[in-house]
């Protein structure tokens, strides 16, 4: 880590790729009196060079422009990356921010709890940030908090955890036609069955949450299993989103899924499912959590689900402060104690409302 600056003073952060979740850490950001907004990159071309205020269609108050390089950057303490799921694509931008000196916080799935899927670039990045005294942390709405930490703070009051069962609704009304073709969602069965299923889009983050579960229960896994995407919910009738409507007929959810077994038993099944929801669907439009245990078990659902659009952010701004006083090294938020992990919307100087792009709140409130 960097020098983190002394109680009521301002981390000076950087923003890395101004896409949607990009821009809405960018908003994030200028709504607290302990972060000042330092600097902006993004490699695309079309944003590249142009004041920030133009690119994300709002005024900041700030003089900044957009780089394509880090090396604008260098004065920042902590950059947050919001640019790839993928650890091999972000790992090359994490190791020249460590060599700048800056702490970082990436949003990319792989990178929350890699060590067991990618050992030698975990080894590689732990390396890197020790050796430049900076720490490194992959988190988000999920995984990073809602597959794995909030299952595990759960556990608590529990004496031995046999299973963890979870589902999760995600909202895709707010997004358009071209996103949603890659989910396979308003297609009909025959086109959603002729689709390439290397090119269908589901979760990124399953192997990260089970081994993550798994690692702090003390459970040595004996196999992990991610099926494909498939159809879950057909409409009935119309269902209408921001830009696009489904047809009756045709996909309007899709299922995700994912398990892990130590011999025979299966102690971990988890599921996404991604859609435009109705509130008589059978998949339900909302978070249960199952936990087995040999004193008792515990149910939980959250209605309306976890918006990601502002769980991301809330996520990653929160640890922004426990970053830049933690340890040099690849981190995982489980790293942290509880009393890290909470909000701090002391610092949040603006207190008028964010937008909204949950349509599943919007249900929820007609019920």
């Amino acid at each position: 880590m960097s020098d983190p600056p002394a109680d009521g003073s301002v981390h000076r952060v950087a923003v890395v790729g101004l896409g949607k979740l990009g821009q809405l850490h960018v908003e994030r950001l200028l709504r607290r009196r302990d972060t000042q907004l330092v600097g902006a990159v993004d490699a695309d071309p079309a944003k590249a060079g142009r004041r920030l205020d133009d690119v994300i269609g709002r005024e900041t108050g700030l003089d900044l422009e957009v780089s394509d390089s880090l090396e604008s950057i260098r004065d920042a303490d902590i950059a947050l990356v919001a640019t790839t799921s993928r650890l091999s694509d972000v790992a090359p931008v994490l190791e020249q921010l460590a060599s700048l000196g800056l702490d970082a916080i990436t949003i990319c799935e792989e990178a929350v709890y890699p060590w067991r899927q990618f050992p030698a670039m975990s080894e590689r990045l732990d390396a890197v940030a020790r050796e430049n005294g900076v720490s490194i942390l992959g988190c988000g709405s999920n995984p990073g908090f809602l597959m794995d930490v909030l299952p595990l703070v759960c556990t608590l009051g529990l004496e031995r955890v046999e299973k963890v069962t979870i589902h999760r609704s995600l909202d895709m009304r707010p997004h358009r036609a071209e996103r949603l073709m890659r989910f396979g969602l308003g297609c009909t069965l025959e086109e959603f069955g002729a689709i390439d299923p290397a090119t269908l889009v589901g979760h990124v983050g399953f192997t990260q949450s089970m081994h993550c579960l798994a690692d702090v229960l003390g459970w040595a896994l004996d196999e992990t299993h991610e099926a494909g995407v498939r159809p879950a919910v057909l409409a009935a009738e119309e269902r209408h989103g921001a830009f696009v409507t489904v047809r009756p007929g045709t996909v309007a959810v899709i299922e995700h899924c994912a398990w892990a077994r130590i011999g025979d038993e299966k102690v971990i099944d988890i599921a996404m499912y991604f859609g435009f929801h109705d509130a008589g669907d059978k998949v339900g439009h909302g978070d249960t959590y199952e936990i087995t245990a040999t004193d008792q078990s515990v149910s939980l659902r959250v209605e309306p689900s976890w918006g990601p659009f502002a769980t991301t952010p809330s996520t990653v701004v929160n640890l922004l402060p426990s970053v830049r006083s933690g340890e040099p090294g690849l981190l995982s938020v489980v790293d942290f104690p509880v009393r890290r992990l909470a909000a701090r919307g002391g610092d949040v100087i603006d207190r008028g409302p964010l937008r909204a792009e949950n349509h599943l709140a919007s249900l929820a409130g007609q019920a």
